[in-house]
Protein backbone atom coordinates (compact mmCIF):
# COMPACT_ATOMS: atom_id res chain seq x y z
CA UNK A 1 0.00 0.00 0.00
CA UNK A 2 2.72 2.58 1.16
CA UNK A 3 4.27 2.33 -2.23
CA UNK A 4 1.21 2.36 -4.25
CA UNK A 5 1.77 -1.55 -5.81
CA UNK A 6 -1.16 -4.08 -5.96
CA UNK A 7 -0.10 -6.50 -8.06
CA UNK A 8 3.02 -9.12 -8.03
CA UNK A 9 3.91 -7.93 -11.09
CA UNK A 10 4.48 -4.32 -9.63
CA UNK A 11 5.97 -5.55 -7.21
CA UNK A 12 8.59 -7.49 -9.05
CA UNK A 13 8.98 -4.37 -11.56
CA UNK A 14 9.60 -2.20 -8.73
CA UNK A 15 12.04 -4.54 -7.02
CA UNK A 16 14.25 -5.29 -10.11
CA UNK A 17 13.94 -1.65 -12.16
CA UNK A 18 17.62 -1.47 -11.27
CA UNK A 19 17.34 1.56 -8.72
CA UNK A 20 18.94 -0.04 -5.55
CA UNK A 21 17.55 2.75 -2.73
CA UNK A 22 13.93 1.44 -4.40
CA UNK A 23 15.00 -2.09 -2.98
CA UNK A 24 16.49 -0.71 0.56
CA UNK A 25 13.62 1.00 1.22
CA UNK A 26 11.94 -2.11 1.38
CA UNK A 27 13.63 -3.32 4.12
CA UNK A 28 11.84 -0.86 6.65
CA UNK A 29 9.01 -2.26 5.34
CA UNK A 30 9.83 -6.11 6.25
CA UNK A 31 11.14 -4.67 9.28
CA UNK A 32 8.11 -3.46 10.43
CA UNK A 33 6.48 -6.97 9.53
CA UNK A 34 8.47 -8.47 11.45
CA UNK A 35 8.37 -6.46 14.73
CA UNK A 36 4.69 -7.38 14.49
CA UNK A 37 5.06 -10.71 14.57
CA UNK A 38 4.94 -11.44 10.97
CA UNK A 39 6.85 -14.61 10.79
CA UNK A 40 7.68 -14.89 6.48
CA UNK A 41 9.61 -11.12 7.78
CA UNK A 42 10.99 -12.63 10.58
CA UNK A 43 12.63 -15.31 8.28
CA UNK A 44 13.65 -13.11 5.35
CA UNK A 45 15.68 -10.70 8.69
CA UNK A 46 17.19 -14.12 9.71
CA UNK A 47 17.73 -15.56 6.79
CA UNK A 48 19.08 -12.94 5.37
CA UNK A 49 21.71 -12.50 8.85
CA UNK A 50 22.79 -16.07 8.60
CA UNK A 51 23.85 -15.54 4.71
CA UNK A 52 25.72 -11.83 5.70
CA UNK A 53 27.28 -13.47 8.69
CA UNK A 54 28.62 -16.90 6.42
CA UNK A 55 30.02 -14.75 3.75
CA UNK A 56 31.88 -12.92 6.72
CA UNK A 57 33.07 -15.98 8.22
CA UNK A 58 33.96 -17.44 4.64
CA UNK A 59 36.09 -14.49 4.42
CA UNK A 60 37.69 -14.91 7.56
CA UNK A 61 38.64 -18.21 7.19
CA UNK A 62 40.43 -17.58 4.21
CA UNK A 63 42.03 -14.84 6.01
CA UNK A 64 42.94 -17.02 8.57
CA UNK A 65 41.11 -14.74 11.25
CA UNK A 66 40.41 -16.29 14.25
CA UNK A 67 37.92 -14.28 16.20
CA UNK A 68 38.54 -11.19 14.05
CA UNK A 69 36.34 -7.77 14.91
CA UNK A 70 33.65 -6.83 12.21
CA UNK A 71 32.55 -3.15 12.28
CA UNK A 72 28.47 -3.66 11.61
CA UNK A 73 28.38 -1.37 9.06
CA UNK A 74 25.40 0.40 6.80
CA UNK A 75 22.07 1.90 6.93
CA UNK A 76 20.00 -1.11 7.92
CA UNK A 77 22.22 -2.90 10.04
CA UNK A 78 23.21 0.07 11.98
CA UNK A 79 18.91 1.77 12.28
CA UNK A 80 17.49 -1.70 13.11
CA UNK A 81 18.03 -3.14 15.83
CA UNK A 82 16.19 -6.31 15.30
CA UNK A 83 18.28 -6.75 12.28
CA UNK A 84 21.46 -5.80 13.80
CA UNK A 85 20.96 -8.46 16.96
CA UNK A 86 20.24 -11.31 14.36
CA UNK A 87 23.40 -10.48 12.64
CA UNK A 88 24.81 -10.26 16.18
CA UNK A 89 24.13 -13.82 17.20
CA UNK A 90 25.01 -15.05 13.67
CA UNK A 91 28.40 -13.39 13.80
CA UNK A 92 29.43 -14.36 17.22
CA UNK A 93 27.77 -18.01 15.89
CA UNK A 94 30.82 -18.06 13.08
CA UNK A 95 33.49 -17.13 15.79
CA UNK A 96 33.99 -13.28 14.68
CA UNK A 97 33.35 -10.19 16.96
CA UNK A 98 31.07 -7.85 15.88
CA UNK A 99 32.05 -4.10 17.03
CA UNK A 100 30.71 -0.85 16.69
CA UNK A 101 32.82 0.96 14.32
CA UNK A 102 34.74 3.51 15.43
CA UNK A 103 34.58 6.42 12.90
CA UNK A 104 32.05 7.23 10.02
CA UNK A 105 32.70 5.83 6.97
CA UNK A 106 33.47 9.20 5.73
CA UNK A 107 35.98 9.88 8.49
CA UNK A 108 37.63 5.94 7.43
CA UNK A 109 37.76 6.97 3.41
CA UNK A 110 39.62 10.20 4.62
CA UNK A 111 42.31 7.85 6.44
CA UNK A 112 42.62 5.21 3.58
CA UNK A 113 43.05 8.85 1.07
CA UNK A 114 45.99 9.94 3.71
CA UNK A 115 47.71 6.58 3.14
CA UNK A 116 47.62 6.51 -0.64
CA UNK A 117 50.90 7.22 -2.66
CA UNK A 118 50.19 9.29 -5.39
CA UNK A 119 53.36 9.16 -6.96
Amino acid sequence: ERYGLSSREGIIGYVYSGDKSAVASLSGVVEEAAVSGDAVASRILSDNAKKLSALAGSVSGKLGLADCPVALMGGFIMNSPLYREMVVRELEGCNLRPVSPRNTPQEGALSVARGLSLN
